[in-house]
């Protein structure tokens, strides 16, 4: 262990250390090093040999790789943030009510697009991710968009049912929707 954190310092321009020094030290003035030393620690250790990366990287510590991983999550929340179940249903009201020799009368009087959105990530959490809904004809043009947000917070790993009232086009045949955006919890 002593020998590999000996290299890590060399590496990083250190001096030798003598033979008084702890180890507890030298894994606090490595990690102060890497972590404080230079502007962006993630690309002094792209530049390290696969061995060293390794080593350092154990010597950081599960939250330190936790935190990196969050990170590097946050950077992107569209590709960790998908809808499936996607429908778009009819909301209706009883005009007439249902009687012995008639069912109900019924009025559509809006729709609502109803679905699940799944977080994919290790360990970020995301949260008001937006949703854009397609509304397409029956030759495939498109003929509108919606965007709707929904003001939820999605944990890692997790999934959250949602609906949302929206204005369905006439002559809509299909839907397509997409999550275009999401923000870090912080």
């Amino acid at each position: 262990m002593r020998n590999n954190a000996t290299q890590a310092l060399r590496y990083l321009g250190a001096k030798e250390p003598d033979s008084k020094c702890s180890m507890r030290y030298l894994a606090f003035l490595l990690t102060c090093v890497i972590l404080f030393g230079c502007a962006n620690p993630a690309e002094k250790l792209k530049e390290m040999p696969a061995m060293e990366q390794r080593n350092v990287l154990a010597e950081l510590g599960r939250d330190a790789l936790v935190e990196a991983l969050r990170e590097v999550e946050s950077r992107t929340p569209v590709s960790f943030l998908r809808v499936e179940n996607g429908k778009v249903k009819p909301i209706q009201e009883i005009v007439q009510r249902e009687t012995l020799f008639r069912s109900a009368v019924k009025r559509t009087v809006g729709y609502k697009f109803e679905g699940v959105i799944f977080n994919d990530a290790l360990v970020a959490d995301f949260k008001d991710p937006k949703v854009v809904i397609y509304y397409v004809a029956k030759n495939g043009s498109t003929i509108s968009s919606e965007e709707l947000i929904l003001y939820r917070t999605i944990p890692a790993g997790k999934s959250e049912a949602f609906s949302a009232e929206i204005k369905r086009p006439d002559q809509t045949h299909s839907y397509r929707f997409q999550v275009i955006q999401g923000a870090r919890v912080n």
